[in-house]
């Protein structure tokens, strides 16, 4: 990990969040990035700058550079924090990775993420996907057509991906686990509850499977990062094949 990837770290992970202490957002790492390649910094610059660096060579105000620094403090805390989570296998990878998903680069710009956490073989993603998608509720039908559909799908040496989620998402992966084929999830909660399932374990140590998250690894389930989560299944696949939508839901 280079020290731009540790500064993206450090100021849009939400681990080691408390009082005073609010990430970027996408779109707020966006738009700072873009004023540090202006003035011909790197992310790596500001660890080691002051308030008056701040203001001077960015003109920023008090109260966006407190809010940076207050980020930058909490370093080291936040660095053990994440050797925590790669001690099971999760790691970050961020926009300034050569590893980072590219397809995402290209179609969402700037409101790409500035980060994802991770489990699994990141050369997957240079793979042909086709995106799933459906309801929590699939029936013996739903369940049947997604499977022969996955099926085909690896047979002409695709690979899938999903949001990680209960019903079609996950027939879909256990159809192309079972094919011997290479699988992405982009979660929205709860990575570390994912990674306790043994297949999906199993899939990941062989290479067949990744699984990636913008939300912190033991993150609850929110309706606002599901909704994001189904922006990257998109955005990473060639096509997505919706199996079942339940009326008057998502």
């Amino acid at each position: 990990m280079n020290e731009n990837s540790n500064a993206i770290i450090v100021l849009c992970s939400h681990l080691c969040v408390g009082d005073g202490i609010v990430p970027l957002e996408p779109l707020e790492w966006g738009n700072f990035a873009q004023l540090l390649r202006s003035k011909g910094f790197e992310p790596k610059d500001v660890l080691l700058w002051n308030a008056e660096d701040f203001q001077s060579k960015l003109r920023l105000d008090k109260e966006f550079t407190d809010r940076l620094l207050a980020l930058i403090s909490r370093k080291a805390s936040l660095f053990f924090e994440i050797a925590k989570y790669q001690n099971i296998g999760v790691n970050v990878v961020t926009r300034a990775d050569k590893q980072y998903p590219l397809q995402l680069k290209r179609k969402l710009g700037h409101s790409c993420p500035p980060l994802f956490y991770y489990a699994g073989n990141l050369d997957l993603l240079k793979r042909k996907f086709v995106g799933f998608a459906g309801s929590r509720n699939a029936d013996d039908e739903d369940v049947t057509f997604t499977q022969k559909t996955v099926n085909l799908l690896a047979q002409k040496g695709y690979a899938i991906v999903n949001g990680g989620a209960k019903g079609v998402d996950n027939v879909s992966t256990n159809a192309m686990l079972a094919q011997k084929g290479n699988v992405v999830e982009f979660v929205a909660d709860s990575m570390t509850l994912r990674l306790r399932n043994s297949d999906v374990v199993q899939a990941v140590q062989q290479g067949n499977m990744l699984v990636l998250s913008v939300a912190k690894p033991d993150a609850k389930f929110n309706t606002g990062l599901a909704m994001m989560r189904n922006r990257y299944v998109y955005a990473q696949s060639q096509a997505t094949v919706i199996v079942k939508a339940d009326y008057n839901k998502g």
